[in-house]
């Protein structure tokens, strides 16, 4: 064993092991041993104190940082951490990874827009037929518009309850599953302003494509959209 100044054989006996499936990826024990200092100056001479925690009202906060800041420029080796630097450097982790997530669930969600107005879409022009049947019968351009658009409505709202119950559930599971491991102090809130943001846009986008399709049907004759 060496103390700093001179190297010393001496015997232990284990009296406990740290688990192992506390010790980080970068090697960090979070769990760890404690010794009395009684133990710890029979072990060694040295000063093994290798951290202080200082505890100051709110008010004296900035002074205290102040004034520990002039002991280390004179000990270099020493570093500090402070509870508001603590507080910044999670908030500025957490804001990173709000906007890492935004930016993935953004491209899901143009992703699936344009995905469903596609099958919107597609759906108009493989029925043109039939819908120029329906209007040689006699079915006015505003009463077929309003069947496609309520066609067109009710598989987007049966697309955004599954939606929102599978993603709703997954996104508890996660949040559960994170705050169980290191992230205690995470707390599962449900986006209804997000929510209700999306669908609205889903829904306008779901009824101007099939508007947009019908009416370039519209302008075409029945007898041309009969023989395709």
């Amino acid at each position: 064993m060496f103390d700093g100044t001179e190297t010393k054989e001496m015997e232990f006996s284990i009296a406990a092991v740290l688990d192992e499936s506390k010790i980080g990826n970068n090697g960090d024990k979070i769990d760890m041993l404690l010794l009395p200092n009684d133990s710890m100056k029979k072990i060694t001479s040295s000063n093994m104190t290798y951290q202080w925690v200082i505890r100051v009202d709110e008010k004296m906060e900035q002074q205290a940082e102040k004034e520990i800041k002039q002991i280390l420029v004179a000990n270099p080796r020493l570093a500090v951490t402070t509870l508001s630097g603590a507080i910044a450097q999670n908030e500025n982790f957490l804001q990173g990874m709000i906007l890492a997530l935004a930016v993935i669930i953004g491209f899901i969600s143009c992703f699936a827009i344009m995905n469903l107005l596609n099958t919107i879409f597609t759906g108009v022009i493989v029925r043109q037929k039939e819908f120029a049947l329906m209007r040689s019968v006699g079915m006015t351009q505003k009463q077929l518009t309003t069947m496609v658009c309520c066609e067109g409505l009710l598989i987007v709202s049966i697309g955004l309850i599954l939606s929102l119950i599978v993603g709703g559930f997954i996104g508890y599971l996660l949040c559960t599953l994170l705050k169980n491991g290191l992230m205690t102090y995470l707390n599962y809130q449900f986006p209804f302003s997000v929510t209700l943001f999306y669908c609205a846009l889903v829904v306008i986008c779901s009824l101007l494509v099939s508007e947009i399709a019908l009416r370039h049907q519209k302008n075409m004759s029945l007898i041309e959209l009969l023989r395709r």
